[in-house]
């Protein structure tokens, strides 16, 4: 039994030098693959982190344009606002406008017939109208948009609106009377 033992203890003893040996050159195998493993950890680690930090820098950047647009945004929603009420103002100052230009025409237009009436019957020695003639003993029988009509020992003459001065066009608003256009524009002496 001792040889049995012995072969036992030997081969167990064999067992154990192998197994010393097997894990003698195991260890550095497996050292470098773990080392591998860590060194590829790390980089996966730092590629995560690395991404991680592009993304909360995109999206700070992103934040950073919201707010600009928002800014932007509200900056208009205010302006828009402002611009609706001066529109309502002028809406209102132009209906107030209108309105007293209606007044304004009316009660030129009262003066024009007026003036037209208040010259029917005059009696001149000498009337110009404007227009390069002179008219000798006339009574003025009628103004009306055809122009004024004149009376004298010759007989009726009409001396049309275009013929007349400016001063008559004005004061009898030839072609105007009961209309609502306003008169002519005077030429600004910037342009004469």
């Amino acid at each position: 039994m001792n040889n049995i033992a012995s072969r036992i203890f030997g081969s167990l003893g064999l067992l154990g030098i192998i197994v010393a040996i097997g894990w003698l050159l195991g260890a550095p195998i497996k050292a470098n693959h773990v080392e591998q493993l860590i060194a590829e950890a790390r980089q996966a680690y730092e590629r995560e982190a690395s991404l991680q930090q592009r993304q909360e820098s995109a999206k700070a950047m992103l934040d950073a344009e919201i707010a600009v647009i928002s800014a932007e945004k509200l900056a208009r929603e205010e302006e828009s606002e402002a611009l609706a009420e001066e529109k309502e103002q002028l809406a209102t100052e132009a209906a107030t406008l209108n309105s007293q230009r209606t007044e304004l025409i009316e009660e030129m237009n009262q003066r024009a017939v007026k003036n037209r009436e208040a010259y029917v019957g005059r009696k001149f020695e000498r009337f110009e109208p404007g227009n390069g003639r002179v008219y000798e003993n006339v009574e003025v029988s009628s103004v009306s948009d055809e122009g004024i009509q004149l009376r004298n020992d010759l007989g009726l003459r009409t001396v049309r609106p275009e013929d007349v001065s400016e001063n008559f066009q004005l004061r009898f608003r030839f072609g105007l009377v009961p209309g609502d256009k306003p008169l002519p524009e005077k030429p600004s002496k910037s342009e004469e």
